[in-house]
């Protein structure tokens, strides 16, 4: 049976681009980010965060009795923004930091993907499973993907979507530099979609790859 899942590979920002055109072409599509967003809401990820970075929310909270009130909002959910800033700037931190929220989000999106296999076994857009996971090459869900889709935008557009997203100026260096190479993501990739210019080119791109792979009619 084939494993039905095309995945976008890419950095860190853009893929929501080819995200929605896949979706409005019929696909089902799936953000790693938004299934790392539910795993920062378990309890048992956020106590094994605060325990595993307890000192270094101790030298952001000296002298508070409740340290992990450094990378938490006033509702009690995990401030992601606060918790980058503790995280991204050492790379054991981030090792530290992903080996607690990976394994989860790996689980939950093999689920899914087996949920969206049982659901469909034949032709057409509804058949393909879109996954934007930016770690892929690292990531067990590399083998249950049938392709990759490598997604690339020039450094100046990669830089003009971050401020857009409200990033702080160093903050997508800060994040790049614990990604791949785009050497790297090429190498891994069947296609690659230039993502520098207007929304129809990218449009016409994804069309073209989902016409290649029997999605859509030519």
């Amino acid at each position: 049976k084939p494993k039905t899942a095309y995945v976008i590979s890419l950095g860190l920002v853009g893929s929501e681009m080819c995200i929605r055109d896949s979706r409005e072409f019929g696909c089902e599509t799936l953000d790693a980010d938004e299934i790392a967003h539910e795993a920062l809401s378990e309890t048992e990820i956020l106590e094994a965060i605060t325990k595993s970075f307890a000192k270094v929310l101790a030298d952001e909270r000296v002298g508070q009795e409740r340290p992990e009130a450094a990378i938490l909002r006033d509702d009690g959910e995990i401030d992601r923004q606060a918790l980058a800033r503790l995280v991204f700037p050492c790379k054991e931190n981030v090792k530290k930091l992903n080996e607690i929220v990976h394994p989860w989000v790996h689980r939950r999106i093999l689920e899914i993907i087996e949920a969206h296999q049982n659901r469909h076994s034949g032709v057409g857009a509804e058949s393909v499973l879109v996954l934007d996971v930016s770690l892929l090459s690292s990531s067990p869900l590399l083998e249950k993907c049938d392709a990759v889709l490598f997604v690339h935008a020039d450094r100046e557009i990669r830089l003009k979507r971050a401020e857009g997203r409200g990033w702080e100026a160093n903050e997508l260096d800060r994040r790049e530099v614990h990604q791949p190479s785009t050497e790297e993501k090429r190498g891994l990739s069947r296609w690659t979609v230039n993502n520098t210019g207007f929304l129809e080119e990218t449009r016409d791109q994804v069309r073209d790859i989902l016409t290649e792979i029997g999605a859509l009619k030519s």
